[in-house]
């Protein structure tokens, strides 16, 4: 009876180490999510002003650890939802989205997109090359029918492309 009352608080010490230990981590985890997210914040607020010709687009954004859940804010500081935004709205959101997430992780993921400006009007267009296209350090990849970027010395971004495809159709 002595050896298993020994036992059980042997156990129990073992039981409350790892319940301790795990907790710490837990903590350790939300501490390094919520000092990563300061910085992916900073450079998608500061990406997506750059970019959005509406200055309040997006005002802020904020992270639901317990649900892994990105939320947009408007300048009142309410949640907006994807609906609020238009199609090249989307756009910018995402491009900023992707943007800060390569520059807060210093990693520099190849960005690849379907039809980039196609979306975009004039005005986001030109903000987006001026400012995320000529200043970036790494590799975008555009997936895009010929009409999309076919002129690319109009966009002033022929040399900044270092190769492009032309995929023909093939009924076969």
């Amino acid at each position: 009876l002595e050896k298993k009352i020994k036992l059980n608080k042997t156990e129990k010490k073992k039981t409350d180490l790892i319940h301790n230990t795990k907790d710490l981590l837990m903590e350790f985890s939300t501490y390094l999510s919520e000092n990563r997210f300061s910085s992916f914040r900073e450079y998608f607020i500061q990406t997506i002003q750059n970019i959005a010709t509406k200055k309040d687009l997006v005002s802020d954004i904020r992270i639901d650890q317990e649900n892994r859940i990105i939320q947009f804010l408007d300048k009142s500081n309410n949640p907006l939802s994807t609906k609020d935004f238009s199609a090249g709205e989307s756009q910018v959101v995402a491009f900023s989205l992707m943007w800060a997430v390569n520059v807060s992780t210093k990693k520099y993921f190849p960005i690849v997109t379907d039809s980039p400006f196609n979306r975009l009007d004039k005005d986001h267009r030109k903000n987006f090359i001026e400012n995320i296209l000529k200043k970036s350090n790494h590799q975008f990849i555009f997936l895009s029918t010929n009409e999309e970027i076919g002129n690319t010395k109009k966009l002033e971004i022929d040399k900044y492309i270092s190769d492009t495809y032309l995929i023909e159709y093939d009924k076969k």
